[in-house]
């Protein structure tokens, strides 16, 4: 009922006011006035709402803490009539049995204890080394598959280089073969020119022979050249046909 007696309240102002400006600041203003009244009553919602979670959580912690205090008694008293129980019904045999018990628990705490103490000391730096030596097997692996690329690509070059050089072997033996030809072409040439020589002199010779009979001592003395006198011009020849092959032999020999 308050409700719609607001709702009324309001639309009798509306309904007196004459300009639509003064209508919306009205009407902005209601507004403003219910969000900030739904802002408020959320914020209190949500602070009841962790009050009573936090609430809950605080029984339900006190709740744990006494099962938790009720068990730790339960069970001390359990250990306790055990004790006694076994204490009334066993026997010598059973006591001595009862030591030995307590010894064999005594000696796995002692050896839980003691392969800690070889974890620590004796296999952990062990599994260390094992890492390492992992690692370092990884890292010789990668250079022995480097070295692998390294030794294909020198094979390479090797079968390059040694197809080369068979290649400049080759060339050499064909410029010693062309070298030898033109050597032999120059000693045939030099041959049959020197057999021309002496077929050209023959004739001389024989007409010197004649008049060597008809005079002997003096033709031989004048036939004889003196140390002093000028060379012919075949003699002149001949001599320099020679000394030019001579060079052109050494020139071929110091070029091999």
């Amino acid at each position: 009922m308050d409700g719609e007696i607001k709702l009324m309240d309001l639309i009798d102002t509306v309904n007196g006011m004459n300009d639509v400006e003064s209508v919306k600041s009205y009407c902005l203003s209601i507004i403003s006035t219910l969000q900030k009244e739904l802002q408020n009553r959320k914020s209190s919602l949500c602070d009841i709402r962790l009050l009573g979670d936090s609430h809950e959580k605080a029984i339900e912690n006190n709740e744990i803490l006494e099962l938790k205090a009720k068990l730790d008694k339960y069970s001390t008293e359990n250990t306790k009539l055990k004790e006694q129980l076994n204490t009334k019904q066993f026997s010598s045999q059973s006591v001595l049995g009862r030591y030995l018990i307590d010894k064999v628990r005594l000696l796995k705490v002692e050896n839980e204890e003691l392969s800690k103490a070889l974890l620590e000391n004796h296999i952990q730096p062990l599994f260390i080394e094992l890492n390492k030596e992992k690692e370092l097997n990884k890292l010789m692996e990668k250079r022995l598959k480097e070295l692998h690329v390294l030794n294909v690509k020198l094979r390479k070059d090797n079968s390059y280089l040694s197809h080369k050089s068979s290649d400049s072997s080759d060339s050499n033996r064909k410029r010693e073969e062309s070298t030898r030809k033109s050597t032999r072409d120059r000693s045939s040439s030099y041959s049959r020119n020197n057999s021309r020589s002496k077929r050209s002199l023959s004739p001389k010779r024989r007409s010197s022979s004649t008049a060597k009979s008809s005079s002997p001592k003096r033709k031989e003395r004048s036939s004889r050249p003196s140390p002093y006198s000028k060379p012919s011009d075949k003699q002149s020849s001949y001599r320099s046909n020679n000394s030019n092959d001579k060079s052109k032999s050494k020139h071929s020999k110091s070029h091999h």
